[in-house]
């Protein structure tokens, strides 16, 4: 099982490996076929988007908590 750095959840990794390969525009076939360097490529690339995603929606529900709590004071 493969715990992610900052959120506790655990999963197999064929999990991930299976959802890089389909954000990589591979089938699972053709993802297999590709070396073990394309494939770490590609699950590199695809956790770094993922952290990214995370982030952008993190600093958006900061954004807009405070634009909420600043419309209840008036």
């Amino acid at each position: 099982m493969y715990t992610g750095p900052s959120s506790g959840i655990s999963y197999d990794p064929l999990l991930e490996w299976v959802l890089a390969a389909k954000w990589g525009g591979y089938t699972i076939d053709k993802f297999q076929e590709q070396s073990t360097l394309i494939q770490s490529f590609v699950m590199a690339a695809y956790r770094c988007s993922n952290q990214m995603e995370a982030v952008l929606q993190w600093e958006s529900q900061k954004a807009n908590k405070a634009k909420s709590s600043k419309r209840g004071k008036r």
